[in-house]
C-alpha cells in the first residue's frame, strides 16, 4: 500500500511538471494497441439528432483504444468519447486516482480485436481483444464491455487466467460473420466468433483456429479453447499475419476465392531473415495463391474495402533500409501460372499511372509503424488566387489513406489510391528561368563551351519567362521566346503537371553528347567495333564518333571523328577508324542526323533525343501526390521550336521548381513530453488510424480522424488528429505541437 502511494504521489508530480501536451496514465511498455468501437454500438444510435452521426468512411468508429502495458502485464483502455466537461481520459479504476488496470497474460506485446462486416462492407469491431507475446504459448481473451479479462476459470472459481494455445504464438487474428440485415449503427453480435493464431514449436508452423462465445459469461465458462490445426505451414515461422474480410468478386483462376468466407494474409520469414513467402490462404479449404510483394515483407495491413494487402518489406532481406519501404499487393483477381510450377499469385498493385508500385520510404529510417483507413481525411495547405500565398484550411479526403512511422522520428502519409506520398506544399510546379547558351570558337576552328585556358568561352543568354493563366488547373504553362535565323520569334512551351517533377534544370543540347556513351575505353585493336555496355540504344546509325588519345594525368585531346555504320547488341560498328588515332585510348558519341538533341535533366536524367519542332512527352511515376490531384496526367511536354541554336554543343536550358515536399512531421519534443528520461527524438511504433466519436454542442456526436500510435522507448502513445494537423504557415508541415491537437500519455 506505502508503494502504491509514492507511486500516485510521482504521478501527481509529473502532473505539475510535465509539458502541457503529455496526460498521465501509468504505462509502462507500449508495444501495441488496437481501436474498437462499442459492442452495442447503441450509445450513438441514441444520441443521434437530426441524422449527425452516420457510420464512418472506415466503419463505426472507435470509442476505446486498448493498449499494452507490458511492464506490468496488463492492458489499459482509453475512452475516445467525451462524455463529460473534463475530456477525455483512461478508463478509471474503482479508486479513481488510479486508470484501469485489466490484468493479462505476462508481457503482452500483441494485440488484436474481433472484426467483422457489416451490410456496407464497412469494419464493425465485436466485444473481444486479445492479447499474446512472441513465443508464449497463451492468449488472454479481454471483453470490451465487462472490461476485463474473461476465460480460463480453475473449475469452481472466478480467477480468469490466459487461455492455453497450442504452441508458441508468433501472431493472433479474429474475426466474426455479422448478420447483413442489421442496421449500421445497430449491428448485433453473432452468439460465436473465430479466433486464429500462428504458432511455432520449433520444428514447423502452424496456424489454428478457435470458435467463441461472444458472450463473455458463457466465455467465463470455458476452461479452454477448442483449437483446430487449420494448416501445417512448415519448417518456416509465421512473420506476420492480418485476417482479411470476405469480398464478393475476390476470385481465383475465375472462381469465386474468398469471396463469402474469411481469409488470411500470411508472411513467412526463414531463419536467416533473407528469405520468405507471403501468401492469401483460405483456412476453411487450404487454397492459396502467392501475394506478389517485390521481396520478404514483416508487416502487414488489409486496407478497408478489402481489395489490397499493405506489406513492410524486410529490410534484412539486402542489408540496408535504403531497400525497406511499403508495397501493396492487389487482392481482388488471382490468376495462375501458364509455366511450372503453374503457382496461383495476386498482382502487385498499379499506382494512378498504371505503373507497379515504388517502394514508400521516408530517408533512410527503418518503418516502424503503418496503418491505413478508408475514407481518412488531413488537412491540405492551398494556394490562395488572389496572391498566391498559402491558405491552410483546405481539408482532402482519400480513398485509402496511409501513414507509417520510421526510426528517424517521421510520420509519413501516402495515398493508396495514387501509389504516392502526398505532397504538403500547395504551390504549382512551374518553369522559372530559361537561358541559351552558344559554344564559342577554338584556335583550330572547332566549337567549344571551354577555352584552352580553361575558362567558359561563348555566350550565354537568359530567355523571358511568361506564364499562361490556367486558373486552378493541377498544372503550369509557361513560354520562353527564342529569336529564330530570321530576325523572328520562336516560342519554346512547357507544360508541367503537379507532382511529377522535383526542382532541377532540363537542358536541350544540339549535338550533344549522350549519356551513358561518353569517354568509353577503346584501342587500336577494337578496330571499328566500339563496345557500348547496353547502351547502344540511345545512339543511331549517322551520329558523330568522337575518338581521344591522353591519359588522366596529362588530359585527353580528340584525335579524330567517323560516324556509326551499324549497331549490335553491346556494340556500335564507326565508319571507320581515323588514321590520327592509332594511339585512341576512348571514344564518345555525339547525336546528328534526324534527332539530334539530347536532353537530360539534373535528377531525371536522360530524357532521350528529340529533333526541333517536336514536342517532348515524359512520363513518370509520382514523386508526390499533390492535395486535390486525382487523376494522372503526362508528367511533362516540351512543344520545341524549328529554330533552335545549331552549333555543335549549343544548349537552351530551363530551371523547373517542384515545389514538392512530403507530407510529413515529427513530434515536438519542447511541447509533448512523450520520452522515458531526457527529451529526444520521438521514435513511434505501431500504429491504428480510424475515426473517433466526439460530442459537441447540444448533445450531438461528431466524427473526427486520428492516428494513436505507441512510443514504446518513452512509455506512451500520441495522439495525432488528423483534420487539425497541418495547421502550419510555410510549404513544410514541420513538428507537430499541442497547437495541433498532438499530445501524449505516459
Amino acid at each position: 500500500m506505502k508503494l502504491r502511494f509514492c507511486v500516485i504521489g510521482l504521478a501527481a508530480l509529473l502532473a505539475c511538471t510535465s509539458p502541457s501536451g503529455v496526460h498521465n496514465a501509468n504505462l509502462a511498455g507500449t508495444h501495441d494497441l488496437v481501436l474498437v468501437g462499442d459492442p452495442a454500438n447503441g450509445f450513438l444510435a441514441e444520441t443521434v439528432q437530426d441524422g449527425g452521426v452516420t457510420v464512418g468512411s472506415n466503419g463505426v468508429p472507435s470509442r476505446f483504444l486498448f493498449v499494452t502495458s507490458t511492464d506490468l502485464h496488463q492492458l489499459h483502455i482509453l475512452e475516445n468519447f467525451q462524455t463529460t466537461a473534463g475530456g477525455r481520459s483512461f478508463v478509471e479504476a474503482a479508486n479513481p486516482l488510479e486508470t484501469l488496470s485489466i490484468p493479462v497474460l505476462d508481457r503482452p506485446s500483441m494485440l488484436a480485436a474481433d472484426e467483422g462486416r457489416n451490410k456496407q462492407g464497412l469494419r464493425v469491431t465485436g466485444g473481444y481483444v486479445y492479447a499474446a507475446r512472441p513465443g508464449g504459448a497463451e492468449v488472454s481473451v479481454v471483453s470490451v464491455a465487462q472490461k476485463r479479462q474473461v476465460g480460463g476459470a480453475v473449475a469452481g472459481s472466478q480467477v480468469t487466467r490466459p487461455m492455453a494455445a497450442p504452441a508458441p504464438v508468433t501472431a493472433i487474428g479474429a474475426f466474426m460473420v455479422l448478420d447483413p440485415a442489421d442496421a449500421p449503427l445497430e449491428t448485433r453480435l453473432p452468439t460465436t466468433t473465430r479466433l486464429f493464431t500462428a504458432t511455432w514449436d520449433g520444428a514447423n508452423a502452424s496456424i489454428f483456429s478457435a470458435s467463441l462465445p461472444t458472450n463473455p459469461d458463457a466465455l467465463n465458462l470455458m476452461q479452454s479453447l477448442p483449437w483446430e490445426r487449420e494448416l501445417l505451414v512448415g519448417p518456416t515461422p509465421v512473420a506476420a499475419m492480418v485476417v482479411v474480410a470476405p469480398r464478393i468478386g475476390r476470385s481465383l483462376d475465375g472462381a469465386p476465392f474468398c469471396a463469402t468466407s474469411v481469409c488470411l494474409a500470411v508472411a513467412t520469414r526463414d531463419s536467416s531473415g533473407l528469405g520468405g513467402q507471403s501468401y492469401l490462404l483460405d483456412p476453411d479449404s487450404g487454397a492459396s495463391a502467392t501475394l506478389s510483394f517485390s521481396g520478404p515483407v514483416r508487416k502487414l495491413v488489409v486496407s478497408g474495402d478489402g481489395s489490397r494487402v499493405y506489406g513492410v518489406l524486410e529490410e534484412q532481406a539486402c542489408g540496408s533500409p535504403a531497400c525497406g519501404g511499403i508495397v501493396a499487393v492487389d487482392i481482388v483477381t488471382a490468376t495462375r501460372s501458364t509455366t511450372p510450377p503453374y503457382r496461383a499469385s495476386f498482382p502487385a498493385s498499379l499506382d494512378a499511372l498504371g505503373l507497379p508500385w515504388r517502394p514508400l520510404r521516408a530517408g533512410d529510417g527503418l518503418i516502424t509503424g503503418l496503418t491505413v483507413a478508408s475514407g481518412g481525411a488531413i488537412m491540405q495547405a492551398g494556394t490562395n488566387p488572389n496572391d498566391g500565398g498559402l491558405d491552410l484550411s483546405f481539408r482532402q479526403q482519400y480513398n485509402e489513406l496511409g501513414a507509417f512511422s520510421s526510426s528517424t522520428g517521421l510520420i509519413t502519409f501516402f495515398s493508396g489510391f495514387a501509389g504516392s506520398v502526398i505532397d504538403y506544399d500547395p504551390r504549382r510546379s512551374l518553369m522559372s528561368a530559361a537561358s541559351a547558351r552558344i559554344p564559342g570558337q577554338l584556335p583550330d576552328g572547332g566549337e567549344s563551351l571551354i577555352g584552352e585556358d580553361g575558362g567558359a568561352i561563348g555566350s550565354s543568354t537568359a530567355l523571358a519567362v511568361n506564364f499562361r493563366d490556367v486558373g486552378g488547373a493541377t498544372y503550369r504553362v509557361s513560354d520562353a521566346p527564342l529569336e529564330n535565323a530570321d530576325g523572328g520569334t520562336e516560342q519554346w512551351t512547357f507544360d508541367i503537371s503537379d507532382g511529377y517533377l522535383e526542382t532541377q534544370a532540363i537542358a536541350f543540347v544540339f549535338k550533344g553528347q549522350i549519356p551513358g556513351l561518353v569517354s568509353l575505353p577503346t584501342t587500336a585493336a577494337d578496330g571499328v567495333r566500339l563496345n557500348t555496355g547496353g547502351l547502344e540504344a540511345r545512339a543511331a546509325v549517322g551520329d558523330i564518333v568522337r575518338f581521344e588519345t591522353g591519359t588522366d594525368t596529362l588530359g585527353y585531346l580528340e584525335c579524330g571523328r567517323s560516324t556509326i555504320a551499324a549497331i549490335g547488341a553491346g556494340f556500335i560498328e564507326a565508319a571507320e577508324a581515323p588514321a590520327t588515332c592509332a594511339s585512341r585510348v576512348r571514344f564518345s558519341v555525339r547525336a546528328d542526323g534526324a534527332k539530334p538533341l539530347v536532353v537530360v535533366a539534373d535528377l531525371e536524367g536522360y530524357l532521350g533525343r528529340w529533333a526541333p519542332g517536336e514536342t517532348l512527352t515524359y512520363n513518370r511515376p509520382y514523386v508526390l501526390l499533390p492535395a486535390d490531384v486525382t487523376s494522372s496526367r503526362t508528367a511533362l511536354t516540351v512543344n520545341i521550336p524549328q529554330s533552335v541554336p545549331r552549333n555543335e554543343g549549343a544548349s537552351t536550358t530551363f530551371q523547373v521548381n517542384g515545389f514538392i515536399a512530403p507530407y510529413q512531421s515529427s513530434i515536438d519534443t519542447l511541447t509533448i513530453g512523450c520520452y522515458a528520461q531526457l527529451p529526444g527524438q520521438v521514435v513511434l511504433g505501431n500504429m491504428v488510424m480510424d475515426q473517433v466519436p466526439t460530442r459537441v454542442s447540444g448533445g450531438a456526436i461528431s466524427l473526427r480522424w486520428t492516428v494513436m500510435a505507441a512510443v514504446p522507448s518513452g512509455n506512451g502513445i500520441v495522439e495525432i488528429p488528423l483534420e487539425a494537423v497541418g495547421a502550419i504557415s510555410g510549404p513544410r508541415l514541420g513538428a507537430l505541437s499541442t497547437t495541433q491537437g498532438a499530445f501524449c500519455w505516459r
